[in-house]
């Protein structure tokens, strides 16, 4: 048989059969355990953030600087893991997003900390500290 201008005998193309089908039970093999690992590297990943979000959400009148000092380093734990996993041509990408992250961390700590404690967290500073700080959160929740 002649197949892309390459004379196969036909023993040859038995044994391209056995080692297609080898290879393809191999994959099926190894695939249900990298689907389940990713799996649970993605539900760690948005654990990680569940709780500060449904904090930011729910608790309005909470000071962010004290939800963001308390969040921090779970939060730079589950980053520092993840990008270890992430592929090259999404590496760009994520490093935006994680100092985008990081500004909306110091901007919600260094200046959240001094008016939280002497103004109300209803003002418009503070709900505009807390938006951007939550969008660079559910930024970095896209990337899995």
């Amino acid at each position: 048989m002649i197949l892309f201008n390459l004379t196969f005998s036909n023993t040859d193309m038995i044994l391209l059969g056995i080692a297609g089908t080898l290879i393809m039970y191999l994959l099926g093999l190894r695939l249900p355990d990298h689907i389940k690992r990713i799996n649970i590297e993605k539900s760690e990943f948005r654990n990680a953030f569940t709780d500060i979000l449904l904090n930011l959400r729910e608790n309005p009148d909470c000071p962010l600087a004290q939800i963001a000092f308390a969040c921090n380093p779970q939060i730079i734990a589950a980053i520092d893991k993840r990008r270890n996993e992430i592929r090259f041509w999404c590496r760009n990408k994520f490093e935006s997003d994680v100092t985008n992250y990081k500004n909306a961390y110091k901007e919600a700590t260094q200046y959240g900390s001094v008016f939280a404690v002497v103004m109300s967290e209803k003002t418009d500073f503070a709900r505009q500290n807390r938006a951007q700080f939550i969008e660079a959160i559910e930024k970095l929740l896209s990337h899995y």
